[in-house]
């Protein structure tokens, strides 16, 4: 009869990156967790939070106005498409072509800076 431990055949899952040796990372001190796993990867999120106070209010609030403008601007975009009366259409339509406006030529001096970059920092091409 032909016997086979099971528990002797097994699959070490943790051979492929030195850093998944560690099958659970909270056994590691904090200093080598933080050093192996934030290395390649920092979270922008937690260098504000580890930030002094000043400056992260200083961003925090940075990022609430740009939200804002951000959100003003798309309820503005929303309006003039939507909601717009007959007698503010032509407003709204103004709004709308300085929009593809603006965009139209954001994409024309992109495109040409692109073009450029490629052109002169390609070499042998």
């Amino acid at each position: 009869m032909l016997h086979i431990q099971t528990s002797t055949i097994h699959a070490e899952p943790y051979h492929l990156h030195p850093l998944l040796s560690y099958p659970n990372p909270r056994s590691l001190p904090q200093h080598l967790h933080q050093a192996l796993f934030h290395q390649h990867s920092p979270s922008i999120w937690t260098q504000i939070r580890t930030s002094h106070r000043r400056t992260r209010y200083i961003i925090y609030t940075g990022i609430f106005l740009a939200a804002t403008a951000e959100t003003a601007f798309w309820a503005n975009v929303v309006w003039a498409k939507y909601f717009a009366r007959a007698s503010d259409r032509s407003r709204a339509d103004a709004f709308l072509s300085r929009c593809r406006d603006a965009v139209t030529e954001y994409r024309a001096r992109w495109l040409k800076n692109y073009t450029l970059y490629w052109a002169r920092n390609l070499w042998g091409l």
